[in-house]
């Protein structure tokens, strides 16, 4: 493949502050991995920066969602970890909807998730970008 990193073996997820705050979510989540034949392979603890917000493509600042969305996103650091497995990113895209519903997440009536859902799965399409910004050093090593 051109130098594309192979999405089907990378996945990355970010577990939000409120994941952190719900009892019981991490361990939820790290059960949901194994079961699926998922790995950690690398973890960072970063504080969420208007940067490093840039880079999401559906986010957009300017808005009170978007602004609202860094607010939750900041209050506290936040994990982002990049998972090994066979088709990963499809996985933790099932993972996330998982834990979300054993969690009791609302779903809103325009089917769009509120920010503080515990778990947030970066699509096929994100994941060179948060790579970029959260493992720059990985980027080159994945391809």
């Amino acid at each position: 493949s051109g130098g594309e990193m192979n999405p089907s073996k990378f996945g990355l997820f970010f577990l939000k502050p409120d994941g952190y705050e719900r009892k019981g979510a991490r361990r939820a989540i790290l059960a949901a991995l194994r079961d699926r034949g998922l790995r950690i392979v690398r973890r960072k603890r970063v504080q969420i920066t208007i940067e490093a917000m840039r880079y999401q493509p559906n986010v957009d600042l300017s808005t009170f969602a978007g602004k609202q969305m860094f607010e939750i996103l900041s209050r506290r650091k936040v994990s982002v970890c990049l998972v090994a497995g066979d088709d990963a990113s499809r996985k933790l895209y099932e993972l996330k909807r998982e834990v979300r519903t054993q969690f009791r997440v609302p779903i809103t009536f325009d089917g769009v998730n509120p920010v503080e859902n515990i778990i947030h799965a970066a699509d096929p399409e994100e994941l060179p970008l948060n790579l970029e910004v959260f493992f720059p050093e990985e980027l080159l090593r994945l391809k």
